[in-house]
């Protein structure tokens, strides 16, 4: 397995310093031997929470704007994100990574190896070059509607709750093995000893809250400098950083050294179990259920642990004619309207099994559609709680809106979109008035680079040659630049454009961005102070 498609060093901070590009060889050694892993002590992960606030209209009130009023949901939805130490984060990618590939090679036997899509690399049909990505996905389901001709279509879209939290260790753990496929002297399914050290480590999920523990260090964080006399070299040193919000600026490196936690600190961990600490048994009983969401390893093992739902599903769809897919936790189902019942009681019953996959879909993200075929394309919508279609809500699916004849992107993608533009324009509107960037004003190349068609085209980096002026040298890596959400608008347009009848159907969509783009640089409000001429 090649070294670059596991080992990535990042710089953020945790517990224990980070390492440098001079101890690749030692640490690819220590990582892809078992004998070492099997051993291996894990750094408890550091816990965060990302906060997402939604804004949902709850009425017809409008403001004075003609818009509807539109109220937060209370309470906010909360993401606990586990990270680990960078020396237990190669540890995870690397078997993340040998994991996918004896998936890929169980898979390859299977008949329902094109139904999970999620976290793979599945190569692009018909002979084009590339990956797929969800909007080949989305088309490849928006397709398979069309393929019935004419028949009642009915379409499940569901949502797997709370998915990594409820992962169960006996499946994942018996999953895992499958995937390994390896047998001890009994012929009986087994896990090595270095696989077994990983799968505790995620499974007992041991973590450090981040508020603590910069409570605890705040005073001597380690931090990165320039060296005075030199500043092409870097030297850490220790360092007080009150608050959180300027570990960037202050180019945080790490919260302390592991042997200074585990001497002084280490009842600063924490660490999910059943029973109570009082209990005899509290040291051995940990949680039953979940993984850490953020660790390298949490994707694959998702795709793992739905093994036998995938089976199961694939199973009962193609047995009447229908077509199943499954992102991640966000399952699409399609179906003929005759076996709308049985699919909908298959999926439920195969998700509740208590011995396959032992998890619950979100009642409140579970939606049923209906189409029928009238005049030339399917017509229909959401099916109501008195069992009617509403034609104002269509099929929502990875981003896209399906509505019988046309594909668009999804409103609140484009939403998005525009918050961040506003957001962006006046921070950098705000930080222009500040005296020691007034002479500089405002950074209008990166806004052009983000948020206009002129950062859309991803086109090859070029390398100045440095012995003849105006000109380039070849890329031999042949990198791109990113882009920005025109590149995605244009490639979703590109592929969809076959489903809308070849008209630019989503680039209409992006026909007043740029306009937008423009009035709001000389938005009065966002209006850049005048300066005093000397």
């Amino acid at each position: 397995m090649a070294v670059k498609d596991w080992y990535k060093l990042k710089q953020y901070p945790h517990i224990g310093l980070p390492f440098k590009p001079r101890d690749k060889s030692w640490l690819v050694e220590y990582v892809k031997d078992p004998d070492r892993i099997k051993k291996h002590r894990f750094t408890p992960f550091i816990k965060r929470e990302i906060i997402q606030r939604k804004f949902r209209p709850e009425n017809s009130d409008k403001n004075v704007y003609g818009k509807r009023i539109r109220k937060p949901k209370d309470p906010p939805k909360k993401r606990p994100i586990l990270y680990a130490s960078h020396l237990d984060s190669l540890i995870f990618s690397y078997y993340s990574y040998y994991l996918s590939v004896m998936y890929e090679c169980y898979l390859r036997r299977k008949t329902y190896k094109d139904c999970p899509v999620a976290y793979r690399k599945i190569r692009k049909g018909n002979k084009a070059k590339g990956n797929k990505s969800n909007i080949e996905f989305a088309h490849d389901a928006f397709s398979a509607i069309n393929n019935f001709k004419g028949k009642p279509v009915s379409i499940i879209v569901a949502d797997v709750s709370n998915f990594f939290d409820e992962l169960d260790h006996k499946i994942l753990h018996h999953h895992w093995k499958l995937v390994l496929n390896k047998y001890d002297d009994k012929n009986r399914l087994t896990m090595p000893d270095d696989h077994y050290n990983v799968f505790k480590a995620l499974t007992k999920k041991r973590y450090v809250k981040i508020n603590e523990l910069h409570n605890t260090f705040y005073d001597r964080l380690w931090v990165e400098r320039n060296k005075p006399n030199n500043p092409k070299k870097i030297i850490w040193k220790q360092k007080k950083v009150s608050k959180r919000v300027n570990f960037k600026r202050e180019r945080v490196i790490a919260f302390c050294k592991k042997k200074d936690f585990y001497k002084y600190h280490s009842q600063l961990v924490y660490s999910e179990r059943r029973g109570e600490k009082g209990l005899k048994q509290h040291k051995n009983s940990f949680s039953k259920k979940g993984i850490p969401q953020g660790s390298p390893m949490s994707a694959t093992l998702a795709n793992i642990y739905m093994l036998s739902f995938d089976e199961a599903m694939y199973n009962a769809i193609t047995s009447v004619g229908g077509f199943y897919q499954r992102y991640s936790d966000d399952l699409i189902l399609i179906c003929p309207r005759e076996s709308e019942n049985f699919i909908h009681q298959t999926m439920l019953d195969a998700i509740r099994d208590t011995n396959s996959c032992n998890l619950n879909i979100h009642p409140d993200k579970t939606k049923l559609y209906r189409y029928s075929f009238i005049d030339g394309y399917y017509k229909g919508g959401l099916v109501c709680p008195e069992d009617k279609v509403n034609t104002y809500h269509q099929l929502e699916y990875l981003g896209f809106e399906y509505t019988g004849k046309r594909v668009y992107v999804k409103a609140q993608g484009i939403s998005k979109y525009y918050r961040s533009m506003i957001r962006s324009i006046k921070r950098g509107k705000f930080y222009a008035n500040k005296k020691h960037h007034k002479h500089k004003g405002l950074f209008k190349n990166k806004l052009f680079k983000r948020f206009t068609i002129l950062g859309g085209k991803r086109v090859l980096k070029r390398i100045p040659d440095p012995k003849r002026p105006n000109k380039y040298l070849p890329d031999p890596e042949k990198t791109y630049n990113w882009g920005n959400y025109f590149s995605y608008l244009m490639k979703a347009n590109s592929v969809m454009k076959d489903l809308n009848e070849n008209e630019d159907t989503i680039n209409k969509q992006t026909r007043k961005f740029e306009s937008n783009f423009h009035r709001l640089i000389r938005n009065k409000k966002t209006k850049l102070k005048p300066t005093k001429r000397r």
